[in-house]
């Protein structure tokens, strides 16, 4: 959340033209009513003064802030450019335009807005700050740290500035330089709520959830309506694991702001985290939002011609996560083993910033381009010159998705795949990729905006690390007892799952439990869950959290794993993959929905259906029943990297081949609807 520019409304103080003494006191009425809000009042003082003089270039430029202040952005570009017109060497009025110009998106002539104000006056250190804004925008981050840094050196009390600096830098991961920059803004100005909430997000990206949840509450004090404090704060708690009240937070800042698309996607993933829900709730929940957004959207005029290829079906597959990131353990073998003869590929990635595993993936695609900086508009106009054939979501309602995009229909074909466990809830989605196992025939199709496809190998194909450790023998043999884990998101461990684990370390009482995730890094986090588990009886000292690790610490750690106990209602899917490959059996529950069938078709592909629960009462019988056969483990220990590779769960060209066979029907559908 950057600080909004503050648009001036000042007017030089003599007026040489007929009528001066008139037009000074109507512009001195004018400011008065226009800086107490009292913008009909400004808007008639304004409009006797132009009456008189027609060309009065200070009320030709307020009359445009009139507008900007009701949020009429293009008609405050107008007036603004007819001061400009009678008066062009004023600084302020290309400040004010810029200002305005950025607010439509119009970046690039924002900047040169800017640019001409800073040509009249060198030393205007709020144009620096909206320059350096703007330049972020435009995915400059050099520049805008630049004219960031100008603008406090121009203006050492700046406090605004200061708080868009530590974004900026925060945004490039120069965390060590943002913190002193947010630091300054709040001693500057205590009751910053844009700097208290910035604050708030670089303690959440930093593990530091306790100092993260104090920082929200801070700039809620200060605005406790906020809506992206609410949902940050209600993220916070969710990442926490408490459930109940982030959603609470999430879904009163979807309230405060209709049209806040991240909050109500936030509030769709959260509810799944929630425990026993009714799963026709949930569903109509996803197409509320979906049909909001229908409500909201307009059409992209002029839309150009699509580029039509050489044949092939041009696939698109968009994500903020082509990255290192889960997605990519499973997108990476998808886009390794497409047949690039007949499939031209296109990835559009959504992250700011790229690394190793990017440059890996857009070694396998024909087209790769970043959007990280493009509005919609852009991004659609974009994908329809480039002939996109079909369109795949790989985010859902994850962060940082572009399912408005979606809304739009940039491509004939539309396609969720990966993920999100769960609907778009958007009428403009075609189909959602998902197989048997998660998705059983006559089971889910009424929960879905989309039509299901089944891919006969399994919906997912995970592509394991060639570094990750070699699986050694179960710990139980040397201990003399069994350690279970979850090394799940904190989110997905529901009161009904927690029950369920406590049950099983009562009926193996000499068992121990590891609690992995990445919040656990923070001591307030670290308390939560020991507190959960005491309050059903457990001693805290059976259980271990632990936070973050780097990647072989964190596989590693499977090698003090016996069992590993899946979530419910909400299943893991890279953790229960990564799991499996270290040799650790995973014990899971098999729902009702999507969510809570990703673990089934999981070990279905690997034919171990016995670790699969009917119920959460049978998940507690089968972990009992495993933790006191040692002979077992042994074996499932020693067997499991050759089930799995036996298997089509990392049978990347097998899956491909799958969903290269979806994609065709798809087209030969669309085709036959037209003709």
């Amino acid at each position: 959340m950057k600080l909004k520019p503050k648009p001036k409304i000042k007017a030089k103080k003599n007026q040489h033209v007929q009528g001066g003494h008139d037009i000074q006191r109507l512009l001195q009425d004018g400011l008065s009513a226009h800086r107490e809000g009292r913008l009909e009042d400004a808007l008639q003082a304004y409009g006797r003064i132009l009456a008189i003089s027609p060309r009065n270039p200070d009320a030709l430029h307020l009359t445009g802030m009139v507008a900007y202040s009701r949020k009429q952005y293009d008609i405050a570009i107008a007036w603004i450019e007819k001061a400009i017109a009678c008066q062009p060497r004023e600084a302020m009025f290309y400040y004010n335009l810029g200002a305005s110009l950025n607010e439509t998106g119009r970046f690039r002539e924002a900047v040169e807005a800017y640019r001409k104000a800073l040509s009249i006056r060198p030393d205007y250190a709020e144009v620096y700050s909206n320059l350096g804004n703007t330049l972020k925008s435009l995915g400059d981050p050099d520049g805008a740290i630049e004219c960031l840094q100008k603008a406090v050196s121009l203006k050492p009390d700046f406090s605004d500035a200061y708080c868009n600096l530590g974004i900026a830098l925060a945004d490039v991961n120069r965390i060590r330089e943002a913190e002193p920059c947010y630091q300054k803004a709040l001693a500057l100005n205590p009751h910053c709520l844009q700097a208290w909430h910035n604050y708030g997000n670089l303690f959440r990206d930093t593990d530091r959830f306790s100092d993260a949840i104090a920082s929200f509450q801070n700039a809620l004090a200060l605005n406790p309506d906020k809506p992206e404090s609410l949902n940050n704060l209600g993220h916070v708690l969710l990442l926490q694991g408490d459930v109940g009240a982030g959603l609470q937070y999430i879904r009163k800042a979807w309230e405060n702001k209709p049209d806040y698309w991240d909050a109500g996607s936030n509030l769709l993933l959260g509810l799944h985290y929630a425990g026993p829900i009714d799963p026709q709730m949930v569903f109509q929940a996803h197409r509320v939002w979906g049909q909001r957004v229908m409500e909201h959207i307009r059409p992209f005029a002029d839309v150009p011609s699509p580029t039509r290829g050489d044949g092939r079906i041009r696939v698109g597959y968009i994500s903020p996560d082509l990255r290192t990131h889960s997605v990519a353990f499973f997108i990476e073998p998808i886009l390794a083993h497409h047949d690039r003869s007949r499939f031209h590929v296109t990835a559009y990635s959504d992250a700011a910033i790229e690394d190793e595993t990017s440059k890996r993936l857009a070694g396998y695609v024909d087209e790769w381009r970043n959007i990280s900086h493009r509005s919609d508009e852009e991004v659609f106009r974009r994908i329809w010159e480039d002939g996109i054939d079909i369109l795949v979501d790989l985010a859902g309602h994850t962060a940082q998705n572009r399912l408005v995009l979606f809304a739009h229909r940039p491509a004939p074909i539309q396609v969720t795949y990966l993920g999100y466990p769960d609907t778009t809830g958007l009428p403009t989605m075609d189909y959602r990729i998902t197989d048997d196992e998660a998705d059983p025939p006559g089971m889910t199709e009424v929960m879905h905006t989309e039509t299901l496809v089944r891919l006969k190998t399994g919906f997912l194909c995970y592509q394991p690390k060639s570094d990750a450790p070699e699986p050694g023998p179960p710990p139980c043999v040397e201990k003399g007892y069994v350690t279970f884990a979850s090394f799940n998101n904190l989110a997905k461990i529901s009161d009904a799952i927690l029950d369920a684990w406590c049950q099983i370390l009562k009926q193996v009482p000499e068992g121990r439990m590891i609690v992995k995730a990445k919040p656990l890094s923070d001591a307030g986090a670290r308390q939560f869950l020991m507190a959960r588990f005491e309050r059903r009886g457990i001693d805290p000292d059976r259980i271990t959290p632990v936070g973050m690790l780097p990647y072989k610490e964190h596989m590693g750690l499977y090698g003090q794993v016996d069992i590993a106990l899946d979530t419910f209602p909400y299943h893991g899917t890279t953790t229960t993959c990564e799991a499996l490959w270290m040799g650790v059996p995973v014990i899971t529950a098999a729902g009702r929905t999507h969510v809570s069938r990703v673990g089934c078709s999981i070990l279905h592909r690997i034919g171990l259906d016995g670790l699969i629960g009917e119920s959460l009462d049978d998940l507690i019988e089968k972990a009992t029943e495993l933790a006191w056969d040692n002979r077992r483990l042994v074996l499932l220990r020693q067997g499991m990297r050759h089930r799995i590779r036996a298997s089509t769960l990392v049978d990347g060209r097998s899956v491909t081949g799958s969903l290269e066979e979806a994609y065709r029907m798809m087209v030969e559908h669309t085709t036959s609807a037209v003709s």
